[in-house]
């Protein structure tokens, strides 16, 4: 049993191996995140603060030649500071659960373990991630929820003083003009923004209710009547399909029992440089004042030996900088 012992005090288990390891892991396929609407930044501390410049661009009147010019006044700065979240997953190996296992050809019992190692920190990461997914999901609708789909861990609108927008479709009315509620969405959104960023695309994560009525009303199909001989009745467009200037798809997500998006909502955002994800260091004392990474791992023998627990965390903080921006799209 030496060479058991051996194996599970090895390299593999060091914060370094392990951490290196579940970073390298290929991630659950998450929509907004591969989107990369979220630029991803480390943080030496726990929280983050962000500073609201309100000054405003103005046109500047024609003054005479040698007079005095337009005086710019100072911005006002207003400086917020917001807790980064922690989430973490535990599992673990018992020395039982090699016992009498060797892989295929000559592995040794370490590159056993490493195997199974690698499984479970490929299950761990799955958690972590469909739960980045959730929140990076909440953020884009103004407030991020714990697991629990209630509980509210940050409100951007009361964070930055803004109240929620919505545009209302009345899908069952044959008569409503789609492309001109999509029209006041647009002109909502691109006021929210302003000169603060380049909108390069508008985009809108839909309910699948929302989503099929917009897709079945009257004014939406007949826009499409003689496109591309009739393409949109034989595609799927749940992928995504564009109109009025912005790129629809359904987001269908449901994680024990938490809907991502409400069935028969829509939320549109801008693409845009106004979003960010915060990732704080990990809880443990050789990570204090570090950057942070998107996620880390870590191990510890168990009581007499008998096998190693693993520990799986991410500290991440999803946020939009200009929530005004955030509109939601209902449905009557």
């Amino acid at each position: 049993m030496p060479e058991l012992a051996d194996a599970f005090s090895g390299d593999i288990f060091s914060l370094v191996s392990l951490t290196k390891a579940i970073n390298l892991l290929p991630r659950t396929p998450t929509r907004l995140g591969d989107m990369g609407i979220f630029r991803e930044e480390g943080i030496t501390t726990l929280t983050v603060m962000i500073e609201e410049k309100n000054g405003q661009i103005a046109l500047v009147p024609e003054t005479r030649r040698g007079a005095p010019g337009t005086v710019v006044k100072p911005e006002k700065r207003t400086a917020r500071t917001i807790s980064v979240g922690h989430i973490q997953t535990d599992d673990g190996i018992d020395a039982d659960d090699v016992l009498g296992v060797r892989a295929f050809g000559s592995e040794s019992t370490e590159e056993v373990i490493a195997t199974k190692v690698n499984n479970r920190l490929q299950a761990m990461r799955s958690y972590l991630d469909v739960t980045r997914e959730y929140r990076r999901a909440r953020a884009l609708q103004g407030q991020i929820l714990d697991a629990d789909g209630s509980t509210v861990l940050v409100d951007l609108f009361t964070e930055f003083g803004v109240s929620e927008q919505s545009v209302d479709f009345p899908f069952t009315t044959a008569t409503t003009d789609v492309r001109g509620k999509i029209m006041a969405v647009k002109r909502a959104l691109e006021d929210a923004v302003g000169n603060t960023a380049m909108i390069r695309n508008v985009r809108a994560i839909c309910g699948p209710t929302w989503f099929d009525a917009l897709t079945s009303h009257q004014n939406v199909k007949e826009a499409y009547a003689n496109w591309s001989t009739n393409e949109m009745l034989r595609a799927d467009l749940r992928d995504a399909f564009q109109f009025g200037g912005v790129l629809f798809e359904e987001y269908r997500y449901t994680v024990s029992g938490n809907k991502f998006i409400a069935d028969d909502e829509a939320r549109f955002f801008a693409e845009a440089d106004i979003y960010g994800e915060y990732f704080a260091p990990a809880d443990y004392m050789e990570t204090v004042n570090t950057v942070g990474l998107p996620m880390y791992a870590k191990s510890e023998p168990r009581k007499m030996n008998k096998g190693v627990d693993l520990e799986a965390q991410t500290n991440p903080l999803p946020l939009c900088f200009l929530p005004a921006s955030l509109i939601k799209g209902t449905q009557s």
